[in-house]
C-alpha cells in the first residue's frame, strides 16, 4: 500500500474531480502523484503538518492506495531509493532524502529510517483505485 498525503481542502477537491492530480509545478515531481510506501507510522504525517502551515482545526488526509493494482492497471509506477548517496543523485524524482534536514543530517534517526520511501505514479488517477482514507488532526 502507498499513502498520498494532503490537506482536507484538497481531499475534497480530489473527490469532486473524480481523480488525484499529478503534480502541475514544473519541478522534480511534474506530471507524477507523490506517495509513501506505507510503513504504519504517522512520522510524515507529521511533517506534512508543519510544512504545509497548516491552521489547527485543518486535517491531513492520508489517501490510501494498492500500488500492485495501479501497476496491473498499466500506470507507470517508479519506486525510489534512499539508502545510497548514487540512488539518491540519480533518482528521476524526489526521495524521502528530501527530509533529512529535520533529522540533523543524521541518516540513523530512527524517526528517519522510519519514513516510507516515496513513490511517483504519472498521471492522473481515478478515485476508484482509493481503499481507505485517514484524517488526522
Amino acid at each position: 500500500m502507498i499513502r498520498h498525503l494532503t490537506s482536507k481542502s484538497n481531499y475534497e477537491s480530489i473527490i469532486k474531480d473524480g481523480v488525484i492530480k499529478p503534480r502541475k509545478k514544473k519541478d522534480r515531481d511534474f506530471g507524477v502523484v507523490s506517495f509513501e510506501k506505507l510503513n504504519e507510522n504517522n512520522i510524515l504525517v507529521n511533517i506534512i503538518k508543519e510544512e504545509k502551515n497548516l491552521k489547527k482545526e485543518e486535517q491531513v488526509v492520508a489517501i490510501l492506495i494498492d500500488d500492485e493494482e495501479l501497476i496491473k492497471e498499466g500506470f507507470n509506477v517508479y519506486y525510489t531509493d534512499s539508502s545510497l548517496i548514487a540512488n539518491r543523485q540519480g533518482s528521476r524524482y524526489t526521495t524521502k532524502y528530501e527530509n533529512i534536514t529535520r533529522f540533523g543530517g543524521n541518516e540513523l534517526n530512527d524517526d528517519y529510517i522510519n519514513i516510507g520511501e516515496y513513490v511517483h505514479v504519472e498521471g492522473e488517477i481515478p478515485i476508484r483505485f482509493i481503499k481507505d482514507v485517514k484524517f488526522y488532526y
